[in-house]
């Protein structure tokens, strides 16, 4: 693997959950969200002195995956450890990770994962018994 994409896998949980966090709590999945996804991949690719689209581009041929779409399994897999962890609302973990409108967001976890959060939160419960 390219040492410039080993290095975005290391600093992008921490520019997401640390440089991010709840950039607006909307009920709307609008352009706020669009503008932040760009903004996190300017920095990025900033960090690791390449432009955003070599980025993109390098980044889908070593991980076989967009960038946008590891980031946002980062932020799913964030979400169903908050909710394995506590007892948080669905509405609270969405606003908790920045990850827009609920419903949005519920249907990208179903498509991504297969399972709700409630039921992973089931699926755990019955592990830890």
């Amino acid at each position: 693997m390219d040492r410039r994409i080993r290095k975005v896998v290391h600093i992008l949980p921490k520019m997401i959950f640390k440089t991010y966090p709840n950039i607006s709590k909307t009920t709307i999945y609008d352009d706020r969200k669009i503008k932040r996804d760009r903004k996190l991949l300017e920095d990025v690719a900033e960090a690791v002195n390449l432009s955003p689209l070599h980025l993109c581009r390098l980044f889908r041929v070593e991980m076989n995956m967009t960038f946008k779409q590891y980031a946002d399994n980062l932020i799913m897999e964030k979400a169903i450890e908050m909710a394995n962890n506590g007892y948080l609302t669905i509405s609270q973990i969405v606003d908790e990770i920045g990850a827009g409108d609920e419903r949005n967001f519920r249907r990208r976890l179903k498509k991504n994962h297969g399972l709700t959060l409630s039921q992973f939160r089931k699926i755990c419960d019955k592990q830890a018994e």
